[in-house]
């Protein structure tokens, strides 16, 4: 690979020094992983910029940089979430955000739950069903929507 960023090895990458480094889905990133990141960045001059939702559940792995970044530097909201292809589930994650349960109403009548089906084998069988829906989708040309991986 050419460019400004170039994989060694699974876990190692070779930055260019004063490239633009962008880490979307920051809050799910571990805290030792964004500091590994931020000290790389520092030493090539990298400018880092950190996108995500710092109310999100942190990283299982000492997660809580997302959340510390914006408490301390503040952030940036998006007044409407611009994900979503349908009007109601714009307005239903704004809803849910907050913390209305009752929201969860309107995303079972849209049918965004599923079952895996039985107790024994039910990750399996979930799995397999939820990437035969996306295909399904896909092929059919309707795309996709960000929630139905969430």
């Amino acid at each position: 690979m050419t460019g400004p960023v170039q994989q060694t090895g699974p876990r190692e990458m070779v930055v260019a020094p004063g490239s633009v480094i962008l880490i979307d889905e920051a809050s799910m990133l571990p805290l030792d992983h964004m500091l590994a990141i931020m000290r790389k960045a520092t030493t090539l001059g990298c400018k880092v910029i950190v996108a995500g939702d710092q109310e999100q559940l942190a990283a299982v792995e000492g997660g809580g940089a997302m959340k510390l970044l914006s408490q301390r530097l503040g952030y940036v909201k998006l007044t409407e979430p611009v994900r979503f292809d349908s009007q109601w589930e714009r307005d239903a994650s704004l809803r849910l955000r907050q913390g209305d349960d009752t929201v969860l109403e309107e995303y079972d009548a849209e049918g965004r739950f599923r079952s895996g089906g039985s107790v024994a084998g039910s990750a399996p069988e979930a799995r397999r069903g939820a990437r035969r829906a996306i295909c399904l989708k896909l092929s059919a040309g309707q795309g996709h929507s960000e929630s139905e991986f969430s």
